[in-house]
């Protein structure tokens, strides 16, 4: 063999060898992807259906999934919680990672329409097994905590490190790590976050590393999951308010027009003749040892100018609109509807001040028809179809988070009631 040929074969030898290498790599990098990952949802990549630009917002939702107990047959924890996610898809909300949340925030982005995080805490070895193939059949991320402290102890309960950071280079996971505190970030982040409590699912974009957090009811219907949403859902455009019962609770909700009705039947919101009374009307009473009947709208907070639409087929008692209502500062306006009259007041320290006293001209009136406007310190007035009544000398609204409420009140234990209510709110600018 001469000199050249036996530097081609040394050559040879180096590209097949090389080649060898590449192949095993790959070998090493399929298996750890297929076989060691503890089942991973679809990379980040895949959510981008989720995602909707034309619709920016500026809030967010985070839940906590209940965790999967030892007595709970995983079939059916399964199935519940598959159930939930069709249906939170199907309603149009849009599951992110929080940590983008965080990114968007942080880039002064905006969010999309109802976006929400999924959050498990405590994130045990078997809530994972059971539910995140579904998470994965879905593309929906979520994020994961955990005990850091557990995690040093190799606790069995909890995943490994190992296992978190599969999960973390999947992209559909936020791996988030708890100190004894209860503070937890994220491995790119300087940031600690925060939960205030769990009974509050929304967020307002502000940056704050005190979040608000639901703890979800693992007793929960679909209806009653999506339900628990809209009551926290603010008013960004023309909505009925509406009641729901959630756990033997009464919870005010609210359905968008845009949605419900076609363009022809939102002239008139809260008209008897609605094909959807029935979804839109409620009934509102005091409780057995009690004078009155109270019901709120969280998501109304925010919406001081408003044009608001009010039906009531009968009255036994009083009927009162609480307006723009802070306890904090102990403020709102009311408008009341009596046996004798029909009243606005404003409620400023604990005192309630009379502006306007219109009696009935029919004699114990039951059922109203009524609109309020209401914008910066005017407010208008107009009762069953008679001539309106306005000033603008209320004093200027010094809260942004006053919400909407109702009450009914008797002198009388157990008589309050409103029948067949139905309310329709158009915020204004």
């Amino acid at each position: 063999m001469n000199q050249t040929q036996a530097t081609t074969v040394n050559y040879s030898r180096q590209w097949i060898f090389f080649f060898l290498l590449l192949a095993a790599l790959a070998g090493i990098l399929h298996l750890r992807s297929n076989v060691f990952s503890p089942g991973s949802p679809t990379p980040v990549a895949h959510q981008k259906n989720f995602i909707h630009e034309n619709q920016d917002k500026n809030w967010f939702f985070i839940l906590k999934m209940p965790e999967v107990t030892t007595g709970f047959p995983p079939e059916a924890a399964q199935a519940k919680f598959e159930s939930w996610l069709n249906t939170l898809l199907k309603q149009g909300y849009h599951p992110l990672l929080l940590s983008e949340i965080f990114r968007r925030i942080g880039r002064g982005e905006s969010l999309p329409a109802q976006a929400v995080a999924l959050s498990f805490d405590p994130g045990y070895r078997q809530t994972f097994e059971i539910l995140s193939p579904v998470l994965a059949k879905h593309a929906v991320p979520a994020v994961w905590m955990t005990d850091e402290e557990a995690l040093k102890k190799f606790d069995l309960r909890f995943l490994s490190f190992h296992q978190l950071g599969v999960m973390k280079k999947s992209g559909s996971w936020d791996i988030a790590l708890k100190d004894p505190s209860g503070k937890f970030s994220f491995s790119e982040e300087k940031t600690r976050w925060a939960f205030e409590s769990d009974t509050s699912a929304l967020n307002n974009r502000h940056g704050n590393p005190v979040l608000n957090r639901l703890s979800v009811n693992p007793t929960w219907s679909d209806e009653e999951f999506t339900d628990r949403l809209k009551a926290e859902q603010p008013i960004e455009g023309p909505v009925y308010l509406a009641a729901r019962q959630i756990q033997d609770r009464t919870w005010g909700v609210t359905i968008p027009l845009a949605v419900a009705v076609p363009k022809e039947a939102n002239e008139e919101p809260a008209s008897k003749e609605n094909p959807l009374n029935e979804a839109i009307s409620f009934d509102l009473a005091a409780s057995p040892t009690k004078r009155s009947g109270h019901l709120s709208w969280l998501g109304s907070a925010g919406c001081q100018n408003l044009q608001l639409n009010l039906s009531v087929d009968r009255i036994d008692g009083e009927l009162w609109l609480l307006l723009r209502s802070d306890p904090t500062i102990d403020e709102r306006v009311n408008v009341g509807f009596t046996r004798d009259a029909w009243i606005v007041e404003e409620h400023v320290n604990g005192t309630d001040k009379v502006l306007a006293f219109s009696p009935w001209t029919q004699p114990h009136k039951t059922a109203v028809e009524a609109r309020v406007d209401l914008i910066g310190n005017k407010i208008t007035v107009s009762v069953d179809g008679e001539p309106p009544f306005a000033l603008d000398t209320l004093k200027e609204n010094s809260s942004a988070k006053g919400i909407i409420e109702l009450d009914v009140y008797d002198k009388v234990r157990d008589v309050a009631q409103a029948k067949a209510i139905r309310i329709s709110v158009r915020p204004l600018k």
